[in-house]
């Protein structure tokens, strides 16, 4: 992927309204203003534009699908798919009404031509894994669809606890809290049945005086 494709193009895919500029336009102004330094206001302008079309491309994203998936978590993804709409599950559902499978495939592979090569239409040949300078460009210039992707990151974490779809990790956290949790109470209730003891003990010394005294009383009365 060539650097005229990571110029946040899932923000700019889910943006809309209509702004005054394009979300590339944004990035390059910024870039200029910060090397000026001359016009203090219109950088806070473009950073408050820039916070907006964020703001709106995760509430689109939130509101306008009903199910978020991602990459690195293509199994997850796949089964809360499955939950979601039943005639999407890898393994069919008798109960929903299917028994077909859909299955999954992993395959990711890159163009024969990228056109990232000299010309903008030929074929340059990438790393598996970009260099430090790669990635500090990508970050620089696609910095929007990376607080998109960290924003998507945890909706999708809410989506698995909602529907019951739990990673590994995350199962033994949550497994993790519901057993310190347990504990905390029981250590509450031992504490609550140390103050009924007392409760009771209290109680129990009340019936034997008021006990004592009803006797001394009918003593009385019989000497009488």
């Amino acid at each position: 992927m060539c650097l005229d494709q990571l110029q946040n193009h899932e923000t700019n895919n889910l943006l809309s309204t209509e702004w005054p500029l394009e979300v590339t336009e944004l990035i390059a102004n910024q870039k200029q203003l910060s090397d000026d330094e001359e016009d203090d206001n219109l950088i806070d302008d473009l950073e408050e534009t820039r916070d907006q079309m964020v703001k709106e491309a995760i509430d689109n994203m939130k509101g306008f699908f009903t199910v978020i998936g991602i990459t690195e978590e293509l199994v997850e993804t796949a089964k809360i798919l499955g939950t979601v709409f039943p005639w999407m599950h890898l393994e069919g559902n008798d109960v929903d009404g299917t028994s077909s499978t859909c299955p999954l495939a992993h395959a990711n592979a890159s163009p024969k031509n990228n056109r990232c090569g000299e010309g903008g239409n030929t074929h340059w040949e990438l790393p598996k894994q970009p260099d430090q300078e790669t990635y500090d460009l990508i970050v620089k210039y696609n910095s929007l669809d990376m607080e998109l992707y960290e924003a998507a990151v945890s909706y999708f974490e809410l989506q698995k606890r909602a529907l019951g779809v739990l990673g590994l990790g995350l199962a033994i956290d949550v497994a993790t809290e519901t057993t310190e949790t347990v504990v905390e109470t029981v250590e509450d209730d031992g504490g609550d049945d140390s103050d009924s003891d007392s409760d009771a003990e209290s109680v129990s010394d009340s019936d034997s005086d008021s006990d004592a005294e009803s006797d001394s009383d009918s003593d009385s009365d019989g000497e009488e």
